[in-house]
């Protein structure tokens, strides 16, 4: 009689621990975040996955891949994902048109980890004169910083042809191809072309400081509604945090290796060149106001947008009530 009321109890109790786990799990919210999976700029949303960062915050979150900004940006406005990434360009050009409901809630890095690479046998700048140049897309800040470049080494918008070729492991395969002389080419694929042979004609990091070339955008309702925004940017900073720490060294190149599937040797470097060197990579994820509204003025001029229609901050950074960053950052 005393063992069955103690079998009955322990069930009980399992039970209960049963019914608490299953009520846990489907209380966590949905978290889609549309992102390019095969670029280390966004090591930060692997590892929020990965290592449960965002469970934390309650999201169930899922990486949901995509090939441009552009496509990302409109993942974000039709409500299919929560979170979107983007140059700056397809972001300012989306809300000048009326897509107010999103905005940026955060950037990973306030340098371009970017790397112009040429196909084997091109050794400079000056040989790119005549050559087709491969780059994401045609209206994103890449296309706009590498046409100033080129213009002053001699050579002008009409003396190379510009390719949208796609994101970067087919830009890596257009240049081992030889279909193009060079292409803008992300991290880690940028140091694993670098390893296998293929020039670095230009980093932009040292020559474009202070530039956000990646933000993080979320629906405005939605980083309203329930602490969404404000849950995220807390997880957003842990992971930083966590990635700056160099105990996590080895976690943390695991984990990239998983979704960009390169060379272990490739994102070694790749990670000291983020965390220890160059330190490209935010410490907190904030997004810095001043160097955004410098970004988005010279996007603005290269892309010819009439001052008039150039959204201002409020337009198209997320509230700091929200997650977002203080105006006066």
């Amino acid at each position: 009689m005393f063992r069955s009321i103690i079998n009955k109890t322990l069930f009980l109790v399992l039970l209960g621990c049963i019914t608490a786990t299953s009520s846990q799990a489907k209380e966590l919210e949905k978290l889609d975040l549309t992102y390019v999976t095969s670029n280390a700029i966004y090591w930060d949303l692997d590892v929020g996955i990965d290592k449960g960062f965002f469970k934390d915050e309650g999201f169930n979150a899922r990486a949901v891949t995509n090939s441009s900004s552009v496509q990302s940006v409109q993942t974000l406005i039709a409500g299919d994902v929560q979170m979107a990434i983007s140059q700056p360009g397809p972001l300012i050009q989306a809300v000048s048109k009326g897509a107010t409901q999103i905005g940026l809630i955060a950037t990973p890095a306030d340098q371009a980890d970017w790397f112009l690479v040429g196909k084997k046998g091109v050794t400079n700048l000056k040989e790119l004169k005549g050559q087709r140049v491969g780059f994401s897309g045609l209206s994103v800040s890449e296309f706009y910083l590498t046409r100033d470049l080129l213009a002053k080494h001699g050579i002008g918008p009409h003396d190379f042809t510009p390719i949208q070729v796609g994101p970067t492991p087919a830009k890596f395969a257009a240049l081992q191809n030889g279909s193009i002389g060079a292409g803008v080419l992300f991290q880690p694929t940028a140091t694993q072309a670098q390893l296998d042979g293929f020039p670095v004609l230009f980093r932009y990091a040292p020559e474009f400081k202070d530039f956000p070339s990646i933000g993080y955008l979320v629906n405005r309702k939605w980083a309203s509604t329930n602490d969404h925004g404000q849950r995220f940017v807390r997880a957003i900073k842990r992971i930083h945090a966590w990635l700056y720490n160099p105990a996590n060294r080895d976690e943390a190149i695991k984990v990239l290796q998983k979704y960009t599937h390169r060379d272990t040797q490739a994102i070694s470097a790749v990670y000291d060149l983020y965390f220890v060197s160059d330190k490209l990579y935010g410490r907190t994820g904030e997004v810095n106001v001043a160097n955004m509204k410098a970004t988005v003025k010279r996007y603005a001029k290269n892309a010819g947008m009439a001052t008039g229609s150039v959204p201002t901050p409020e337009q198209y950074l997320i509230p700091a009530a929200d997650g977002g960053p203080k105006l006066g950052n």
